[in-house]
């Protein structure tokens, strides 16, 4: 039966899902005529191909990388990007994640901190990102004022947000000064900007947003702009 559209991709994008290579190494390897795909050259990376396709490198068929997943504390100011044409810093100026071989799962704005995952396990990013999953996500968020208890239990209501219906979520006062206050708040769906958006219906503006927590993996005490190989044993709770 011939392969349809549904059953093919392009051919960088299977060697980045089988793990031989980033979707950025695998352009530069077909372009240099080293990837072959059932012992015929393909020098183009955008060529659709089958799922069960063989692949050579160099005459050598393709070896998957075995599954990782790396998570970073994202600084504040830096992209959720491969590549920025301002010369701004993006998450993968850091070396471990510098060749691109391991994609970020979702992405936190310019503006935001805190949790950022980064994996070569696609059913994994494909879980964590699935708005059917609804995997919590816990985020500490300071703002310009104080919350009243009906205002927290608003925002926790579902809500028509720019036309897109919003999940239940849960707000609460971590601490408060006089006129600022930090908030937990645990989503179980990721909206682009959502807390900001949400926050901005009544006239509340963000300080500070930080991602603490991503189902059962906790950010800890990693240090702003680090990286660290996330464990098995952690890897299968994110499984739940």
């Amino acid at each position: 039966m011939m392969a349809t559209k549904a059953t093919k991709m392009p051919l960088c994008r299977l060697m980045s899902k089988r793990g031989i290579a980033s979707r950025k190494q695998a352009t530069t390897m077909a372009r240099a005529g080293r990837v072959s795909v059932d012992g015929q050259v393909v020098r183009d990376p955008e060529r659709w191909v089958g799922h069960d396709v063989v692949i050579e490198v160099d005459g050598v068929v393709g070896q998957t990388r075995p599954h990782r997943v790396y998570m970073m504390n994202k600084k504040r100011g830096v992209i959720s990007s491969r590549a920025d044409g301002f010369g701004r810093a993006v998450v993968y100026d850091h070396p471990l994640l510098s060749d691109g071989s391991y994609p970020a799962v979702g992405r936190l704005d310019k503006a935001s901190e805190g949790l950022l995952l980064f994996t070569n396990d696609s059913q994994l990013a494909n879980r964590m990102t699935s708005p059917d999953s609804h995997i919590d996500k816990t985020y500490h968020v300071k703002i310009d004022r104080l919350l009243t208890a009906e205002e927290l239990v608003l925002l926790g209501t579902s809500e028509d947000l720019d036309g897109e219906l919003t999940l239940e979520s849960t707000w609460t006062t971590l601490r408060h000064g006089e006129k600022t206050s930090w908030l937990e708040v645990r989503l179980r769906e990721g909206k682009n900007r959502q807390i900001r958006r949400m926050l901005e219906r009544i006239d509340v503006a963000v300080e500070r947003l930080v991602r603490v927590r991503v189902g059962g993996l906790e950010l800890g005490a990693l240090g702003k702009g680090e990286v660290r190989e996330v464990s098995e044993a952690e890897v299968a709770g994110l499984w739940g």
